[in-house]
């Protein structure tokens, strides 16, 4: 068993697309997809709004 572990975003139309290359072919697997929205540090948060202040 492997564990790859991705960011990525949603796009607008609510859909998450993978591309996860995994170097095996011809062979049957048992895929398992948790995720979970990543929640801003407060250090984020201000870092964005300081840019954007400009």
């Amino acid at each position: 068993m492997k564990t790859v572990s991705l960011n990525y975003r949603v796009g607008e139309d609510g859909i998450l697309h993978l591309d996860v290359p995994i170097g095996l072919t011809n062979t049957d697997l048992e895929i398992t997809v948790t995720f979970q929205p990543v929640i801003p540090t407060i250090e984020e948060t201000l870092s964005l709004c300081a840019f954007t202040r400009v």
